[in-house]
């Protein structure tokens, strides 16, 4: 059992302290707080450690001093226990955590399942002190969880943060034009974590506000950060994301966490006001060309005011008011007309790419990626053999759509973030009248989506339909996938047919039905993988219903 203590902290303290058997030659794992301000650490030297703190020159004045351990601890349990505790303090709220996270490590070791119960516990204790104010589970569900800067890297992530650190550093003061990082990767493999961990890394540099304090873990990892820090220094950097939900929503995390603020993060139309040294965009894939637009006037002066050509993509725009660029991409999850088609995204890339790398592991679906390619191989019409299951994936298909929605809302009250979202195949009535139901089945209505950010964590969106432009970048817990009436199995045909009739996205709208019928396609596999933890299945269509249950 983790014994938790807790000392004044200041140097009179310090003679205190050193009577508690554990302060001295023995790993702890500390918090240092006030009633607003909190920093988390571990130590073999808890009083030595206490010590070098309070020497230091710090803007934050701590009160208290609260440290964890037991007589089974070891470093690699002191260094995972912190890990731990910075992640679920930096989204719980009740303090502004003043951790950098260059440290953060993520190991396996001996018993960890054992540990790690035991640090559920311990949290639960830390909220009877008044230390955290929300429950794990709880904080899992919070945006501030899920895109944090605080999370521990996964090695693939670890090996892209270290390759992109070190492309930038290599190419940073060359004369080449070729300064573009390519990031790729499908849904759910971690590139919204990845590039929010590095903005944190690169502010904290940019500043000099970066910890470079270790005592034994992690020393390649703090040697290049500070060779990085040396080489490059200050930099101006933007967070470039496209799509205006989750814009707002990631503007929300970055003004919880220290050194971040949300005017870092801008739209593709601010980057020609300014130059940057290095523009980060998320989403790269929902960046536009001058197609299907609702402004084309404003795109037009954008071109002109950066002397380019008039077809010239937003892309193009962040190339040209950049030093050094670096974007995340998903080639699958273009989902309207308006986005940069693939062959004129590929080769903008080609002509400026100084490195490119790939994510592949599946980070949010428990289903993995064999869940994703099978998805994919269904919606795409590539499947061969019906899978079973997924292990502890929870997927299933409706006959009654209202059923569906039911037990999405009773998955819900169970374990939050448990939506149903659904294809553009109904039009959007109650905009206009705010009375009106959008999508009927039988006796039941129901309503698009009232809120067009942050719709996910609105009051109202368990009885809402969510569109694909309010739910792409997130994750949810269930997602219940209505597959509305534009989209059809023709059996004589045996294959998925388009009803452009029945498609009411009008930025969405193509001549062409099979580029129309392959951004639908995207679309719905967007859908299919927001669910962490399961996906529910309904078609309007019946031939397009008897089709997916061949395959769930």
């Amino acid at each position: 059992m983790i014994t938790i203590k807790e000392f004044d902290y200041s140097s009179t303290e310090l003679r205190a302290m050193g009577y508690w058997h554990y302060a001295t030659n023995w790993p702890i794992v500390y918090i240092m707080h006030n009633d607003t301000d909190a920093y988390v650490g571990e130590t073999l030297d808890g009083v030595r450690r206490t010590k070098q703190h309070l020497e230091e020159d710090s803007d934050t004045e701590y009160k208290l001093i609260c440290m964890m351990t037991d007589k089974n601890f070891n470093k690699s349990v002191a260094l995972d226990m912190e890990s731990f505790l910075i992640k679920y303090m930096g989204a719980d709220g009740k303090f502004r955590l003043h951790n950098g996270n260059a440290g953060i490590v993520d190991h396996n070791y001996f018993n960890r399942d054992i540990y790690r119960d035991e640090f559920k516990y311990t949290w639960s204790q830390l909220i009877e002190r008044g230390l955290a104010k929300h429950t794990i589970d709880e904080i899992e569900n919070l945006d501030l969880f899920k895109y944090s800067p605080y999370k521990s890297l996964t090695y693939e992530q670890e090996d892209a943060l270290t390759a992109i650190l070190k492309t930038i550093e290599d190419n940073y003061h060359r004369s080449t034009a070729n300064k573009l990082i390519v990031v790729n990767g499908e849904a759910g493999t971690g590139k919204t974590i990845l590039a929010v961990y590095l903005m944190k890394i690169l502010k904290e540099i940019s500043d000099g506000s970066i910890s470079l304090y270790q005592e034994e873990d992690e020393i390649d990892r703090l040697e290049l950060l500070n060779e990085f820090a040396n080489r490059i220094g200050k930099l101006k950097i933007g967070f470039v994301v496209p799509m205006q939900s989750l814009r707002e929503s990631l503007k929300n995390v970055f003004d919880s966490v220290d050194g971040l603020s949300s005017d870092m993060i801008i739209r593709p139309t601010d980057v020609v006001n300014d130059y940057y040294d290095l523009l980060v965009v998320d989403e790269a894939h929902r960046l536009h060309r001058r197609a299907y637009l609702s402004h084309y006037p404003s795109f037009d002066d954008a071109n002109d005011k950066l002397g380019l050509d008039k077809d010239a993509t937003e892309l193009d725009w962040i190339i040209k008011c950049s030093r050094m660029q670096l974007i995340f991409y998903d080639k699958e999850q273009s989902v309207r007309p308006s986005d940069i088609q693939r062959p004129q995204f590929k080769k903008l890339i080609g002509d400026n790419l100084c490195k490119e790398i790939e994510l592949t592991s599946q980070l949010r679906c428990k289903g993995g990626n064999d869940y994703i390619e099978y998805v994919k191989s269904v919606i795409y019409e590539e499947a061969g053999v019906r899978r079973e299951g997924f292990g502890d994936y929870d997927v299933r298909i409706f006959d009654d759509p209202n059923e569906m929605i039911r037990a999405v809302r009773r998955k819900n009250d169970e374990i939050g973030l448990c939506r149903t979202v659904a294809g553009y195949g109904w039009k959007w009535k109650s905009n206009k009248d705010k009375n009106a139901y959008d999508i009927v089945f039988g006796d039941q209505g129901y309503k698009w989506n009232t809120e067009s950010t942050d719709w996910i964590n609105s009051k109202n969106s368990v009885n809402e339909i969510g569109c694909i432009h309010t739910v792409q970048g997130y994750d949810l817990n269930i997602a219940g996938v209505i597959f509305g009436p534009e989209i059809r199995y023709d059996k004589e045909l045996e294959t998925i047919v388009i009803d452009k009739s029945n498609y009411y996205d009008n930025l969405g709208k193509t001549k062409d039905i099979n580029e129309l019928k392959g951004y639908i396609q995207n679309i719905y596999v967007t859908l299919m993988t927001r669910g962490i933890k399961g996906t529910y299945i309904y078609a309007c269509d019946p031939g397009l219903r008897n089709y997916l249950k061949k395959y769930f």
